[in-house]
């Protein structure tokens, strides 16, 4: 009998309920980050446009879109996924709309930033390790189940 491994896709089928931890989470942030800034960037040299506020507004349009996109078709963004970490709803333990996934990400993220990262900062004193785009968003990210195939 042959033991299939599952492909990552597969994998984040399956969610786990234990939380992720804070570390995890903060390298898919990095790894994500380096992605969205890697793409705005690109794409205001590619327009030639002036850095500045169009910078911070296309970053916030980017994580839009890229979290939009990956969390509502796979449940996690690249660095999620490399962190095997995923994003779920509080409620139902769904993956969130397009929409919310963006939303979190793009605009939520921004407020946890806002004033000197408290919003990030608060993760470390709740049991769920809740930040403040995911009280927010009523999501949370928990780490993936493994899946084993025979």
């Amino acid at each position: 009998m042959e033991i299939k491994k599952p492909s990552m896709v597969d994998s984040f089928l399956a969610t786990g309920s234990e939380s992720a931890s804070i570390f995890s989470r903060w390298i898919a942030l990095l790894i994500d980050g380096l992605i969205t800034t890697a793409i705005s960037a690109s794409t205001i040299y590619t327009l030639n446009i002036e850095m500045g506020v169009t910078f911070q507004v296309s970053s916030i349009i980017v994580a839009f879109l890229y979290s939009g996109f990956f969390t509502s078709q796979r449940g996690a963004t690249p660095g999620k996924m490399v962190m095997k970490i995923k994003i779920v709803n509080q409620v139902d333990g769904l993956t969130p709309s397009f929409i919310v996934a963006g939303l979190r990400d793009g605009i939520g993220h921004t407020i946890s930033g806002l004033i000197l990262f408290l919003g990030y900062i608060m993760a470390f004193f709740n049991d769920d390790k809740i930040s403040l785009h995911d009280y927010i968003f009523k999501t949370k990210v928990v780490k993936v189940a493994p899946q084993v195939r025979l």
